[in-house]
């Protein structure tokens, strides 16, 4: 997992309160596969059995038919949330987002951040 999510994603979620799904969770790293509610139980159990941890999560998320996620919208919705959440401040994100959505519905729907203290040190 890595320490930070790619880009401005973190960012993002943060000051806007979003919520990832797991689709989203993929994106973010903060995921590494999405497996079934009905493959957990053999999960568990081929780790119980001392089945390295990757290969029992390969095969577990592969047991079951895919599953019909949520549509995550973060992957598609990246570039233009790495533009407009780049700033240092609220206000250079606000005016971002603003020139943004003249543009682009999702980010004229995107929810806006509610802080006025610097989000960077300098």
């Amino acid at each position: 997992c890595s320490p930070r999510a790619p880009g401005e994603l973190g960012t993002h979620l943060a000051l806007t309160a979003g919520r990832a799904g797991a689709e989203d969770a993929l994106v973010l790293g903060l995921a590494d596969a999405v497996v079934a509610a009905d493959a957990i139980g053999g999960l568990t159990d081929a780790l119980r059995a001392g089945t390295p941890p990757d290969e029992a999560i390969a095969a577990a998320a592969a047991a079951v038919p895919p599953i019909d996620l949520p549509a995550g919208t973060l992957a598609e919705d990246r570039a233009w949330i790495d533009e407009a959440y780049g700033g240092d401040s609220a206000e250079t994100i606000l005016a971002r987002l603003d020139a943004a959505g003249e543009s682009n519905a999702a980010a004229a729907r995107a929810p806006r951040p509610r802080c006025a203290a610097p989000l960077r040190p300098p």
